[in-house]
């Protein structure tokens, strides 16, 4: 199995995918301590697959909400690092955007230090680093329209919200955000 396969190893009927869950901590698990085949694949590749991309970014997802529960620096690296791969994606970087704010705001509920943690990752991914840093940089702490913060401690949870919401108010929210 290669690196790249654990993203798609996810299977729903065993797994949830959800924080705590086998699959998400083992990803987890592996973007903290297997950087340097992350960095190796994701270089033999080019660039990531949409397939590859979307579940990457949904793991993202939810370690900003494991972020705000567990007040995990590991978790952070983590999804920061997730961030700097998705630097290799073709996906919209809105929509990379809108995620990567949930890391950012995640941290900040955390008290975590989000740039410090940015900077640490980006400094052990050589050239993908000095990419991903600025862009990670500027990522948005204000909670996006798309989402909700809901709970407290282990039930803190970011959720979507439902589409009924301005489309061009969140474009104007996303122009800073965008290259």
């Amino acid at each position: 199995m290669t690196i790249l396969d654990i993203l798609l190893d996810w299977d729903a009927d065993r797994d949830d995918g959800r924080p705590g869950s086998s699959w998400f901590n083992g990803l987890a698990e592996s973007l903290r301590r297997r950087q340097t085949e992350w960095l190796a694949e994701v270089g033999a590749v080019d660039r990531l697959d949409d397939g590859a991309s979307w579940v990457l970014l949904s793991w993202i997802e939810a370690a900003a909400t494991q972020v705000v529960r567990t007040r995990s620096r590991s978790v952070l690296d983590a999804a920061v690092f997730g961030m700097a791969l998705m630097t290799r994606s073709d996906l919209d970087w809105r929509d990379v955007s809108l995620v990567g704010s949930l890391v950012r705001r995640g941290a900040l509920l955390a008290g975590l230090p989000y740039e410090a943690g940015v900077t640490d990752v980006c400094a052990r991914t050589g050239a993908l680093g000095e990419v991903a840093a600025p862009r990670l940089l500027r990522m948005d702490s204000a909670m996006p329209r798309t989402y909700a913060e809901s709970g407290s401690g282990e039930t803190f949870v970011f959720e979507r919200v439902s589409p009924d919401f301005d489309v061009d108010e969140l474009e104007r929210w996303l122009e800073g955000e965008s290259e």
